[in-house]
């Protein structure tokens, strides 16, 4: 009884080990990827299963991945690969949710399975420089022919349009449509204006010369 309990002690010293610590970060919406190595074992891992595993994984609900020897488990947005004495784990599309604790964990037959640390922190997105965007826009022939406006009346019939748009990383080709919608509309407008304003001046040269012709009839 007395040498089963000093087994029991040895084999909770010989598993009770400081456990390694790795600390990676990245930005939001990016990837990811780290190698989880040097194990605290005496004996080669190169056949042993290892998986991904909540921090501390206290039980089976807690394991994220599990890849078997020379194989690779993956799921929505996480991958693991069991390549000999190493584990390799790649995040894509990193998200604020991400930034936690996790282990990588290797399993053993005769002892408790080891473990290292992982401390992955999230940072926000990295926004890009200011990016200038010109348009060149002028008024069509059908426009012209459309009303009394020859293009001789028109001062300008090619006007650019800068316009700055601030893009982040978090923009995707999503944003594209809203961007090319705002520019269509600043040019329709500024073509509208330009017309109404040419029409008002004209209108207002035709009331100028009425008074002169009824004199001249007179």
């Amino acid at each position: 009884m007395f040498n089963k309990h000093v087994q029991v002690c040895l084999l909770s010293v010989l598993s009770f080990v400081e456990m390694e610590t790795i600390n990676m970060s990245g930005h939001v919406g990016s990837s990811l990827t780290f190698e989880c190595s040097g194990w605290d074992v005496l004996f080669p891992i190169d056949s042993n299963e290892k998986y991904l595993c909540k921090y501390l994984c206290y039980s089976d609900e807690d394991v994220i991945l599990t890849a078997a020897v020379g194989k690779t488990a993956q799921n929505d947005r996480i991958k693991i690969s069991n390549e000999g004495q190493s584990l390799h784990v790649t995040f894509t599309d990193l998200k604020m949710s991400d930034s936690k604790k996790y282990q990588c964990s290797v399993k053993r037959i005769a002892f408790r399975d080891d473990h290292i640390e992982v401390n992955l922190k999230v940072l926000p997105a990295v926004e890009t420089p200011a990016e200038t965007v010109s348009v060149g826009s002028s008024l069509s022939p059908a426009v012209l022919s459309s009303s009394s406006l020859s293009p001789g009346d028109v001062s300008v019939t090619s006007s650019t349009l800068h316009m700055t748009t601030n893009t982040s990383a978090k923009q995707g080709p999503g944003a594209r449509p809203y961007v090319t919608a705002g520019i269509i509309f600043a040019i329709t407008t500024l073509m509208l204006l330009k017309f109404w304003r040419m029409r008002k001046k004209k209108a207002d040269l035709r009331r100028d010369d009425s008074p002169q012709e009824d004199t001249q009839t007179l």
